[in-house]
C-alpha cells in the first residue's frame, strides 16, 4: 500500500530485501525441530515450505503487510 495516497502498489516483481533480525527465532526454532539431526545431504532435500509459510505469517503480523492476491 503506498501510504502517500493509499492506493494499492503492484509488487509482482519485486524482491523484498530487508535488513532485519526479526525471523531469527523462527528459524532456528524450526532448525531445531526438524534439521538439527539430518546429514547435510538430507537437509539439503527438505521441503522448506512450512518455514516459509511462519515466516510469512510473523512478517504479516509484526509489520503489518499483506499480499494481494490477482
Amino acid at each position: 500500500m503506498d501510504r502517500r495516497n493509499n492506493t494499492a502498489v503492484d509488487c509482482k516483481h519485486t524482491i523484498w530485501i530487508i535488513a532485519t533480525n526479526f525471523g531469527d527465532d523462527i528459524i532456528s526454532e524450526y532448525y531445531d525441530k526438524h534439521l538439527k539431526r539430518l546429514d547435510d545431504q538430507k537437509r539439503s532435500l527438505v521441503d522448506l515450505r512450512l518455514l516459509q509459510a511462519k515466516l510469512k505469517q510473523g512478517y504479516i503480523t509484526k509489520f503489518g503487510v499483506y499480499v494481494l492476491k490477482s
